[in-house]
């Protein structure tokens, strides 16, 4: 079987660590087993879509996240803390730029002074750097704030450029990409096929996303069950302020962050996500999204028009139905899975990958 760059993995040759998605997460596990001394013939990454993460990491904001949020004791507290740090080391290596560009976060009115007291406390005592009251002075022109904190070491990558960066790093060194190229009928030996060939791994790395309760029902495990939730964006076309992400105050249960800005290095700035929950794959921005954001984008910010927005993109959250934080896991011998990696996923997969190695190696 050929990979984009003409290298060939044949179904004689036993693949070592087979990494399934070609996500974030699949990215940095293949990125650290290199870092670790693992020969490039020894990995291959499986795609099933013809273009690397295409799904959850092509279709988020881009942002990396502080901590403010997640309990003391979760994987998703851990691992972002952790993963924002280790952006910048891996950001320097691959040729990443990274805008350390901060985020506040607002109470809009009186009634909200009490909730973002007790959130700035929370993340403090959580050891969260960079937080400070904020009087916020360069927004109030453009936000209704009655009090603000200022998160320092939140920031924002270009996801197309991430995406990028890791493939060619891979490519550099040799590693197989295999993109369009679905694996099946896996077993409990860790056997599968990808169209008429079939392979045997000694470690299976499952990064499927969206995908990877499907992949890992073929072994059998019937025990996890998708809660895809949907996120749309809306692009402002017009100048706004875009030196600082500006965040609402999170939505109770955080199925959301509320409706916030965002922008990538192109300074273009969007708001967004909505959220709710769906059952199939299906990217399309209905046109009901200006008015099921309107009255959140009013709430939290001035001197926009409707007519200043339109329908931009939308993701999808790879969550899992009873389960809130990350699940990194080997249910069976050699079979490993990273699922329910949603937000702070992008921000936490430099820990994740390094976590999930550590159990491996």
């Amino acid at each position: 079987m050929k990979s984009n760059r003409g290298f060939f993995i044949s179904e004689t040759t036993p693949i070592r660590f087979a990494i399934v998605g070609s996500g974030i997460i699949g990215f940095q596990v293949a990125y650290q087993l290199l870092k670790r001394g693992i020969p490039s013939e020894d990995i291959a990454v499986f795609e099933e879509n013809i273009y690397p993460g295409e799904h959850s990491t092509a279709r988020n904001s881009g942002v990396l996240h502080a901590g403010l949020y997640y309990p003391a004791d979760s994987k998703k507290q851990k691992f972002c803390l952790e993963g924002n740090r280790l952006w910048d080391e891996q950001a320097h290596e691959l040729g990443i730029q990274v805008n350390r560009c901060g985020k506040y976060i607002v109470a809009t009115n009186d009634s909200e002074t009490e909730q973002i007291e007790e959130l700035y406390e929370f993340a403090t005592q959580k050891g969260v750097p960079g937080l400070t009251w904020n009087e916020a002075s360069e927004i109030k022109d453009y936000v209704n704030v009655k009090k603000a904190f200022f998160s320092k070491s939140t920031g924002v990558v270009s996801v197309s450029e991430v995406i990028k960066k890791f493939q060619d790093y891979l490519y550099q060194k040799d590693v197989p990409l295999l993109l369009g190229q679905k694996v099946e009928n896996l077993n409990k030996d860790l056997e599968f096929t990808v169209g008429d060939d079939r392979f045997k791994a000694d470690v299976l790395i499952n990064c499927g996303g969206l995908k990877g309760v499907e992949l890992r029902s073929q072994l059998g495990l019937a025990d996890l069950e998708n809660n895809w939730v949907k996120g749309r964006y809306l692009k402002l076309n017009k100048k706004y302020y875009n030196q600082s992400l500006i965040y609402p105050l999170p939505e109770k249960g955080l199925k959301g962050l509320g409706v916030h800005t965002s922008f990538d290095l192109d300074g273009i700035v969007r708001f967004g996500p909505d959220t709710f929950d769906v059952n199939a794959i299906d990217y399309k921005v209905e046109e009901d999204a200006l008015e099921a954001m309107w009255q959140a984008i009013q709430k939290t910010f001035k001197g926009i028009e409707k007519s200043d927005l339109s329908l931009d993109y939308a993701g999808i959250r790879a969550k899992i139905k009873g389960h809130d934080d990350f699940i990194i896991q080997s249910p069976l011998s050699g079979y490993f899975e990273c699922l329910g990696i949603e937000s702070p996923g992008l921000t936490s997969s430099p820990a994740i990958a390094s976590y999930l190695i550590e159990n491996i190696i």
